[in-house]
């Protein structure tokens, strides 16, 4: 989902003249803009801004105004200028984990929502098989 006003850049040295300064640098992809890869289930609040060469990891939320300029880890939750993870969430949307107070490493945990089981391993949700 995209929100409103959100922009995507894709050029890492944005100049309005070419390098000889001869004429206006041209609009069409060259070899210095970087592809953006925003992959399923990803979320992006209104008015962010996603750098060049950014990849958001599946089902991943960013917040309204987050200004993203690294790669955002599947089902991370980010926020800020520059955008820091500050939570994981549940592929149906509801924060599971909170960077400021994360629970310990093997905690098992369940989406209040949809009921889907994780297992936090410090650095991401691993989703529990089905039984």
């Amino acid at each position: 989902m995209l929100s409103a006003g959100v922009v995507f850049t894709n050029d890492r040295f944005p100049r309005a003249m070419n390098r000889e300064l001869t004429a206006l640098e041209t609009s069409d992809p060259t070899d210095e803009t970087l592809a953006t890869r925003v992959k399923r289930g990803s979320t992006i609040g209104a008015n962010a801004t996603i750098g060049p060469g950014v990849t958001l990891g599946a089902f991943s939320m960013v917040g309204m105004g987050s200004v993203v300029t690294r790669n955002v880890p599947e089902q991370a939750l980010v926020g800020g200028n520059p955008a820091r993870v500050t939570g994981y969430v549940c592929v149906c949307g509801p924060r599971l984990v909170t960077m400021d107070l994360p629970p310990p490493i093997g905690t098992s945990l369940e989406c209040e929502r949809c009921r889907r089981k994780y297992e936090w391993d410090g650095r991401g949700l691993i989703a529990e098989s089905a039984s």
